[in-house]
């Protein structure tokens, strides 16, 4: 059961068959097996046991028993438990997604599945797990035509992810999750200071030298620029900070309360007085 947290603009609405449309209310449970449309410029923010999801600009979707049907649009998810499990489908692909992290799924214009991996390790499996592989931030994996394989994963240019999507610029970031996405851009960007970019440019091209270079198109909902191009970098992904999970996961360095600041009353003696006259000698 999908709870609406929250909703940027007017939100979205509901509709079945042929009934009229039904405004989506905050604090309000998303009805089951039912179209929902998100308005333009508009966003909304569910939250389920163990995970948080955005819907961006006028996304179409279906929540079922078992499967989130993604028609139209872009989503984010957040899972925060390990052994989390959400199945994404449409009417080419089919995928599950579990672990720890953040990602973007979005439809794209030939109505496959694109994910991007923005914070965590997350894993990705199509026929029944079968075919499995990891996502990390930054990593970039368009699905194929008929859910045999994955595509080649892509390192894209994290900050200009987060710059430009809306679902997660346009919606309030709590400041841990916010901290956790500035470390890992930081970290992206330093990762690839010693690297020379190479620019992905909009349409394959062949140079004077036989050179091509790959399209990456990445739909973030921009209002301006509502197509971005990704910037990606020599390594076939990227590589995993030194930082561990649980700072990553807290946007700090964890801390430890000093010793004695937690009071520790004695335990009181449970031995119990003996009557005086049980001491007393019998004369």
């Amino acid at each position: 059961m999908h709870l609406l947290l929250s909703k940027v603009g007017e939100g979205a609405y509901s509709k079945f068959d042929n009934e009229n449309e039904r405004t989506l209310r905050s604090a309000s449970f998303l009805p089951r097996d039912t179209t929902i449309s998100v308005r333009p410029e508009s966003g909304i923010e569910t939250l389920v046991a163990g995970f948080q999801f955005r819907f961006g600009f006028e996304t179409q979707f279906q929540v079922t028993k078992d499967f989130i049907e993604l028609n139209k649009g872009s989503m984010l998810i957040q899972s925060r438990k390990l052994n989390n499990r959400v199945f994404i489908r449409n009417s080419k692909n089919e995928i599950r997604i579990s672990g720890v992290g953040t990602c973007m799924v979005e439809i794209t214009e030939d109505n496959s599945l694109k994910i991007v991996g923005v914070l965590g390790r997350l894993l990705l499996g199509l026929k029944n797990d079968v075919i499995l592989t990891d996502l990390l931030a930054g990593d970039l994996i368009q699905l194929g035509q008929d859910d045999q394989s994955f595509g080649s994963k892509v390192n894209i240019n994290l900050s200009r992810v987060v710059e430009t999507s809306f679902l997660i610029s346009g919606f309030t970031n709590s400041k841990s999750f916010q901290s956790s996405i500035e470390s890992m851009v930081m970290a992206q960007n330093h990762s690839a200071s010693s690297e020379t970019p190479l620019q992905i440019k909009e349409n394959e091209n062949v140079s004077s030298s036989g050179s091509a270079s790959k399209v990456v198109k990445l739909g973030l909902e921009n209002v301006e620029n509502p197509s971005v191009k990704g910037i990606g970098y020599t390594k076939p992904s990227y590589d995993v900070p030194s930082s561990d999970p649980l700072s990553e996961l807290l946007g700090r360095q964890p801390t430890r309360s000093a010793p004695g600041l937690v009071k520790i009353e004695p335990k009181r003696s449970i031995l119990k007085r003996l009557p005086g006259n049980l001491l007393r000698s019998r004369k």
